[in-house]
C-alpha cells in the first residue's frame, strides 16, 4: 500500500531508524541521495500544499498565517532533500519577518551539547562552523552543509539554537540494554506521558522492523521502539523548555507524526497548546491524490495537519538504501577494529 511506504520513506529519512541497529543507537547517520533522482518534467503536486484535516489545498501565505499562530510548529523534512531544508529557512524567515523570535530546536544536536551551542552563540561573531566543531555534528553522521544555512540564519537573527536530540550514549543504552539502563530522570521523560495508544504503538513497531528491513525483530526491535521514543520524548522536553515563541522543531519527518511523533509527547504534557505539523513530502511518479500521501492510522488523528510537496531525492527502494548504509557501517567498523 502507498501509506505503508510513506511511513517507510519517512522512518528511513529520519536519522535514528535509517540505519542498522548499532548505527541507530549511535545516532545521526547519513544517507546516500538517490542518483538520477527527479524528473524534468513537474509532478503536478509538485509545491503545492494540502490542509490535511480540510482536505483542500492551501496557499503559502495561509500556511505562513497559521503557523505563526501556533505554539508549537514541527517541520518535518527527508534529511538528504535540499529543497527541505530551503522551505524550513523560508518559513523560519517568514517569523522573523513578522517580528516572532522562535526557538529553533535542531534534531542533529544532543541535549548535552548545549553549553557548547551557548558558547558558540555567545562569540563577538557567531559562526556556524565552529559551533558545528565545537559540537562534533560534523564528524556525527549529520550532512552538515545541509544544515548550515538554517544554523547560520539563526545566528545571525540572534535566535535560540536548542539542542533536541537524546545523547548519543542514552540511545547505545537503550538500544542494547533497555530503558532501564538509564537513570531515574532520564526514564521520566517516557514514564510522564504513559504509553503510546496500542495502534500507534503497533505501528510505529512495524514501521522499525520496515525500516531496517526485516533485520530486527522481538526483543531488539521493542528495544529500538523505546530507542525512538526516548528520542521522541527528549525532543518534545527540548520544545517545552525553549525560550522563544513559536517553538520550531527542525527534525526528520517521522518525528513530526501528531500519533507518535514529538507530538504526542508535546501534548500529553501541555494538552492547551497550539500545535502545527507539517511534512515535507517527496512526490512519486503516478500518485496524484494528495490523501493517498498522508499514511492515517487506523482510529488515530492524521499524522500531520500539512504535507508541503517536493521534488524527490530519494531511491524508489529504500531498502537499497539501507543495504547501503548498513555496509558503510560494516566497513567503517572494520576500520574501527584495525
Amino acid at each position: 500500500m502507498a501509506t505503508d511506504r510513506n511511513r517507510l520513506v519517512s522512518t528511513l529519512s529520519t536519522a535514528g531508524a535509517t540505519c542498522a541497529v548499532g548505527m541507530l543507537v549511535l545516532s545521526g547517520c547519513a544517507s546516500d541521495r538517490a542518483p538520477g533522482a527527479g524528473s524534468a518534467t513537474a509532478h503536478p503536486l509538485e509545491s503545492r500544499i494540502w490542509s490535511v484535516r480540510e482536505g483542500v489545498f492551501i496557499d503559502d501565505e495561509e500556511l505562513v498565517g497559521r503557523l505563526t499562530a501556533a505554539d508549537q510548529v514541527l517541520l518535518g523534512e527527508i534529511h538528504i532533500n535540499p529543497d527541505h531544508h530551503r522551505l524550513q529557512e523560508r518559513l523560519i524567515g517568514e517569523f522573523t519577518e513578522r517580528d516572532l523570535r522562535p526557538a529553533i530546536v535542531f534534531e542533529i544536536f544532543e541535549r548535552d551539547q548545549q553549553p557548547a551551542i551557548d558558547a558558540a552563540r555567545s562569540a563577538p561573531q557567531p559562526d556556524p562552523d565552529q559551533l558545528a566543531e565545537a559540537t562534533g555534528v560534523m564528524d556525527s553522521g549529520w550532512d552538515w552543509p545541509d544544515y548550515r544555512p538554517l544554523v547560520a540564519q539563526a545566528l545571525r537573527d540572534g535566535l535560540p539554537i536548542v539542542a533536541g536530540n537524546a545523547p548519543a550514549a542514552d540511545m547505545r543504552k537503550v538500544g542494547m540494554q533497555g530503558l532501564d539502563a538509564l537513570p531515574v530522570n532520564r526514564r521520566a521523560l517516557l514514564e510522564q506521558t504513559g504509553p503510546l495508544p496500542a495502534p500507534a504503538h503497533d505501528a510505529l513497531t512495524q514501521t522499525i522492523v520496515d525500516s531496517h528491513c526485516g533485520h530486527v525483530t522481538g526483543d531488539m526491535a521493542d528495544r529500538l521502539v523505546v530507542a525512538q521514543r526516548l528520542r521522541d520524548a527528549t525532543m518534545a522536553d527540548a520544545m517545552l523548555t525553549a525560550d522563544g515563541r513559536p517553538t520550531v522543531l527542525i527534525a526528520g519527518a517521522g518525528h513530526a507524526r501528531r500519533d507518535y511523533g514529538v507530538p504526542f509527547y508535546v501534548l500529553a504534557r501541555q494538552p492547551g497548546l497550539a500545535v502545527a505539523s507539517v511534512s515535507f513530502v517527496e512526490v512519486r511518479d503516478g500518485h496524484l491524490d494528495p490523501q493517498a500521501y498522508v499514511d492515517q492510522i487506523e482510529t488515530l488523528p492524521a499524522p500531520f495537519d500539512y504535507l508541503w510537496f517536493t521534488s524527490r531525492v530519494l531511491a524508489d527502494d529504500p531498502c537499497e538504501q539501507f543495504k547501503d548504509s548498513f555496509k558503510k557501517f560494516g566497513e567503517h567498523a572494520g576500520r574501527s577494529e584495525d
